[in-house]
């Protein structure tokens, strides 16, 4: 009887135990910076040159206006950071379907460096931000690459 009562008072004990120690798991503060609508300003190509997406953009159509849908912006919420690119068709003088990238973010405690995930993809970048928050600059760790965007705005109609 006693060796009952002692297992059933341990099994209390240790899954009183459990439950206490499993509080709430801190959770890593969010930049709100990074969250919003971005579209890119510049990026480095494979040789390290920098490409002002707006000059290769007007240089595109100003040859075939057709290209006029070419763009490339960012979407970022507390979880979740999508690129979007829509490139060119050169078989038919217009655009292909967007091509989304999605990836999930979180910031390193212990670097501040930001890490993009998608599947077995794991890109870091140090991001930093100018023009009070509303330019962002991304440095990938490994390539070297950078990639500028700018916030967009949203234009307040006045009726």
């Amino acid at each position: 009887m006693k060796k009952a009562q002692f297992l059933k008072a341990s099994i209390l004990a240790i899954t009183l135990t459990f439950f206490l120690s499993c509080g709430k798991e801190e959770l890593a503060p969010i930049d709100n910076r990074i969250v919003g609508e971005w579209t890119i300003y510049s990026f480095t190509d494979e040789a390290n040159a920098t490409i002002i997406w707006d000059e290769l953009e007007t240089s595109l159509v100003d040859i075939i206006p057709e290209y006029s849908c070419f763009s490339y912006t960012l979407s970022v919420n507390a979880k979740l950071a999508t690129e979007r690119f829509v490139n060119v068709d050169v078989e038919s003088r217009g655009c292909l379907s967007p091509s989304l990238t999605i990836f999930t973010w979180a910031i390193d405690p212990e670097t501040d460096l930001y890490d993009f995930t998608q599947g077995a993809l794991f890109i870091t970048n140090l991001v930093t931000y100018s023009n009070n928050d509303n330019r962002m600059k991304w440095t990938n760790q490994k390539s070297g690459e950078v990639k500028i965007w700018d916030r967009t705005v949203a234009e307040i109609s006045s009726e």
